[in-house]
């Protein structure tokens, strides 16, 4: 992530030139790099995150954002072993009502609306009423981080009924109310809490039917997402995470399903798209929670390896020095880059040093 510093120090190769062929048929010359060994290190690992949470505020939700909260160490303690750099911040599932489309739904003596423009809806949330944090973006340096956190992620159950996930995840990124959150070239991990599905559209109906013309498609977010962040199929620089209802039988989501809850199949798409995590709202909230931050940590330390091409069978890690075995690291051709196993990322401040044999080249 960001400006890292990379220094690659090559042993030099012996290049052999032979010219195949004799007499009459001139054949091209072909040039081999015999592969000796070739060292990849980065001056120090430079672990950083920013994590936004879309809770939904509507009527059923109060237990879920109660359980976030208790079980919020669950979570949080992944990124502080790795001492991760993360910005978190919060915004609910009716942040969508901040944008112009919306704005003929303003009503300035509605308390919804909480005395503020209908722009503020899509600014993060930093508590509730007459409870607020005073911080809409936290980090490691934040005072009381726990807490405020709890403070923030209590939305309540007046917000809107029409729950849109995922354009108001869209409006609170896009939003300069926000600014500051969002770090180039830093892993962006949303994590979406509901009981609902999301049927996010332009206009201001209630939509409940995935065949509606209007719906923005799963993918218009991917590619949304895509860009904001800079990826690419080889390197994705975020993932989209969901806390959601897996399956209406579950007998554990007994007493906590209400006659409108869903199994949200986009929101799970676009988490599947993403190489992002699906937990369960009806699971053991500190196993759950421990997972999917596990993941995030997981894809947001990968040590990529520029433009190297290792032989793979010839890579070893060498963090501070000592060799990693290979069980705690696994190397992602498609990325080129190290991905470590969850619970072996080396924490920020690391030296990391990657060597190969190069992958023999001819010209």
């Amino acid at each position: 992530g960001g400006a890292m510093r990379f220094q690659t120090k090559m042993i030099f190769a012996t290049l052999l030139v032979s010219v195949l062929g004799v007499g009459c048929s001139p054949k091209e010359a072909s040039y081999s790099i015999l592969s000796t060994n070739q060292e990849f290190s980065q001056a120090t690992q430079d672990n950083k995150v920013d994590v936004l949470w879309v809770i939904d505020n509507s009527g059923s939700m109060a237990p879920s954002q109660q359980n976030l909260a208790d079980n919020f160490p669950s979570f949080i303690q992944n990124f502080e072993n790795a001492k991760f750099d993360f910005n978190i911040a919060v915004t609910t599932s009716d942040a969508f009502k901040g944008l112009p489309e919306h704005s003929q739904d303003y009503d300035v003596n509605n308390p919804y609306w909480e005395n503020l423009p209908a722009e503020y809806k899509s600014r993060f949330r930093d508590g509730l009423g007459a409870t607020h944090s005073g911080y809409y973006i936290l980090n490691p340096l934040t005072p009381n981080l726990h807490n405020n956190f709890i403070t923030n992620i209590m939305q309540g159950t007046s917000g809107s009924g029409d729950e849109r996930s995922l354009q108001s995840m869209k409006a609170a990124l896009n939003s300069s109310l926000n600014a500051g959150f969002l770090r180039p070239g830093v892993f962006l991990a949303v994590i979406i809490v509901t009981d609902e599905e999301d049927f996010s559209h332009p206009g201001n109906t209630l939509v409940e039917n995935y065949s509606y013309p209007t719906l923005y498609t799963v993918d218009s977010y991917k590619e949304y997402l895509d860009n904001l962040t800079l990826s690419s199929e080889q390197k994705r620089n975020y993932s989209v995470n969901s806390v959601t209802i897996q399956d209406l039988n579950d007998p554990t989501c007994a007493g906590q399903l209400h006659a409108v809850s869903k199994v949200p199949l986009r929101i799970h798409e676009l988490v599947d798209k993403s190489g992002g995590k699906r937990a369960n709202l009806c699971g053991d909230f500190a196993n759950e929670l421990d997972g999917l931050a596990g993941n995030i940590v997981q894809l947001a330390a990968q040590f990529s390896l520029g433009g190297a091409n290792p032989v793979p069978s010839t890579i070893k890690v060498f963090v501070d020095g000592a060799e990693l075995p290979a069980s705690d690291w696994t190397y992602i051709e498609a990325s080129n880059a190290i991905q470590f196993s969850e619970g072996h990322v080396p924490p920020s401040g690391s030296d990391i040093n990657v060597t190969f044999d190069p992958k023999e080249v001819t010209f």
